[in-house]
């Protein structure tokens, strides 16, 4: 027979199996409940975005209305000969509709904010109510000889066009800055040396004759900040140095570094790349021939 401590052991195991599969049942519950809040929030996105696009038809075809009405009235007040038994506007002044590229691309300028978003697909819900209010214009201009689905292929050219040019000019603004980021390296590198050099130069020159010929900003080290560097302190940089500098050359400016270290606030991390190749002129060579590497 199980004594009293025994049976309170048993109990207390049973309600903690208890306990255990009540918490298993509440987090299966409480995860089935998010998976149909995402549903059903999905649902309503969906809704929603259609109820946008109908507005946007329903605003581009009673602007279109509205711009016909207004071209057909001033047709008749400027040249009553125009208008037709069918009331159609059949005017002379019909231009091809290989200008319609231009009047895409200066009504979306004149749309500013309203005009396309390059950084959005096509058929985001502002690009496409952007497509039909300029399809609307256009077609309200009634300038140009050009079907709708001819337009419409025009306009996502433009888009396109567009689109891919903002990317480019993302990419150069992006190469300009790794540049100028390496080029600022490069200056602050030579000044501190050379303020360096100025506090040593006796020292220097008696050690490294003729060395200062070095201290130039092209000569330098370049550093490239090292992507794949997650310490916690501050950068890392990649250092690559000039494939001509000899071990001489290397060493002098080993030198100054020592003497004039950066200070905590520009300090980065540094990992050597190896060399890289950069050509002299002939007028270098020969102010450099004692430090160029044969």
């Amino acid at each position: 027979m199980p004594t009293i401590g025994e049976r309170n052991a048993a109990r207390a195991q049973r309600n903690m199996d208890r306990n255990a599969v009540i918490q298993q049942d509440n987090r299966r519950n409480t995860a089935l409940q998010i998976e149909d809040r995402i549903r059903e929030l999905e649902t309503r996105n969906t809704v929603l975005e259609s109820r946008v696009e109908a507005m946007g038809n329903v605003i581009a075809r009673q602007a279109l209305a509205q711009q016909q009405e207004v071209q057909l009235q001033l047709a008749v007040s400027q040249n009553p000969d125009t208008v037709m038994m069918d009331g159609a506007v059949h005017d002379n002044r019909i231009q091809r509709s290989d200008n319609v590229s231009g009047a895409i691309r200066n009504h979306n300028t004149a749309l500013a904010s309203e005009g396309f978003r390059w950084n959005e697909t096509y058929r985001s819900v502002h690009n496409r109510a952007t497509k039909a209010a300029m399809m609307a214009y256009i077609e309200g201009l009634g300038q140009y000889a050009i079907q709708g689905d001819r337009l419409s292929k025009k306009i996502y050219s433009f888009f396109d066009n567009q689109r891919t040019k903002s990317r480019q000019s993302a990419e150069r603004a992006e190469k300009r800055k790794t540049s100028n980021r390496r080029n600022t390296r490069r200056h602050a590198k030579r000044d501190r040396r050379l303020k360096a050099f100025h506090l040593h130069q006796a020292r220097m020159q008696e050690c490294y004759p003729g060395a200062e010929a070095l201290l130039q900003v092209g000569y330098m080290s370049e550093e490239e900040t090292d992507d794949e560097y997650d310490g916690e302190v501050g950068k890392r940089v990649v250092v690559w140095q000039p494939q001509w500098r000899n071990e001489k050359a290397n060493e002098f400016l080993w030198h100054l570094d020592q003497l004039a270290p950066p200070s905590d606030a520009t300090r980065l991390v540094k990992r050597f790349g190896g060399v890289r190749v950069a050509v002299l002129s002939g007028e270098e060579e020969e102010k450099l021939g004692g430090w160029i590497a044969v």
